[in-house]
């Protein structure tokens, strides 16, 4: 896992329209340029929130992704407790 790979791209795609823009038209092309693995692109192509947060993405990086992504603040919280469940996590 490269989650330093994973939180750049996160910070790139959300702080840079241009990028973020790039990242919209084409997921999967876009992704090739950062070191990822396999179940990393496919959570960031698919905006899996619950996911990411498992492989440890910073909250605030995962908040702006869903706000790019227009996750709404329900469904973000719902993911990220879905996570902590499927996790064995007390929530």
């Amino acid at each position: 896992m490269s989650l330093y790979q994973v939180q750049k791209f996160i910070f790139e795609a959300t702080g840079d329209r241009r990028l973020g823009d790039l990242f919209d038209r084409d997921p999967e092309s876009f992704l090739t340029g950062y070191a990822l693995t396999a179940r990393e692109k496919t959570a960031l192509a698919h905006l899996d929130i619950g996911t990411l947060y498992l492989m440890g993405v910073h909250p605030h990086l995962l908040l702006s992704l869903a706000v790019k992504g227009k996750i709404h603040w329900p469904d973000y919280i719902a993911a990220l407790q879905r996570a902590d469940e499927a996790a064995g996590r007390e929530v």
